[in-house]
């Protein structure tokens, strides 16, 4: 006998949304750092401003701190997701 209840589809529903949010932002940190990383190793903007040149290495220097975190809140939506969907199977 499978017990469901009314709220249940609302709530792996917001789940889902949530898990799919903490992913966009994962991957948009890793896409940002990429980016970054590959335009701080461009040689003219070194010799432009060299100032310049470190700006662009931010993004990688954030995503160090960054990224190990949104991991971990990507991984406890999955858990979380996983947990709520096998009661309901």
């Amino acid at each position: 006998m499978d017990k469901t209840y009314p709220g249940d589809k609302e709530d792996s529903e917001i789940l889902l949304r949530r898990k799919k949010i903490a992913l966009y932002w994962l991957l948009g940190t890793i896409y940002t750092a990429f980016l970054g990383m590959q335009l701080g190793r461009i040689q003219a903007i070194a010799d432009f401003n060299y100032n310049l040149h470190e700006v662009m290495f931010l993004p990688v220097n954030i995503a160090f701190f960054l990224v190990p975190v949104e991991f971990l809140i990507y991984m406890f939506f999955v858990i979380k997701c996983y947990i709520k969907n096998k009661k309901n199977i």
